[in-house]
């Protein structure tokens, strides 16, 4: 049987009946940082989805995001993070057929990326 635990005045120390999460790590991003990896790991995980979503109108405003991402004060998580879905796209380009429907729009968008 276990003993009961007690604080420096001798009161009962009972557990919470709603734990705090455990952390892992000792440091945390703020949320922004967040929610930036986690529209990037979506991006990566279903890239098709946003390319079959966007307007022709939509894809100007990508051209800098590269360059904006890296020199912003955002964490270096969300750099790499970046770097990879840019790379993960990258990749998927070079694989994609030119008869594909998305080709051009994603060819217009890898060429003045390269410009940035």
């Amino acid at each position: 049987m276990r003993l009961s635990e007690y604080d420096s005045d001798g009161a009962i120390r009972r557990t919470a009946s709603r734990p705090k999460a455990k952390r892992f790590t000792s440091e945390t991003l703020i949320d922004k940082d967040l929610m930036l990896l986690s529209i990037l790991a979506l991006l990566r995980a279903s890239p098709d989805y946003y390319i079959a979503n966007i307007e022709d109108t939509d894809v100007e405003g990508w051209d800098s995001i590269s360059s904006r991402v890296r020199d912003s004060d955002t964490d270096t998580a969300v750099k790499i993070s970046a770097a990879t879905s840019h790379q993960h796209l990258t990749d998927l380009f070079f694989k994609m057929p030119p008869t594909d429907p998305y080709y051009k729009m994603i060819e217009g968008w890898m060429k003045n990326a390269m410009l940035v």
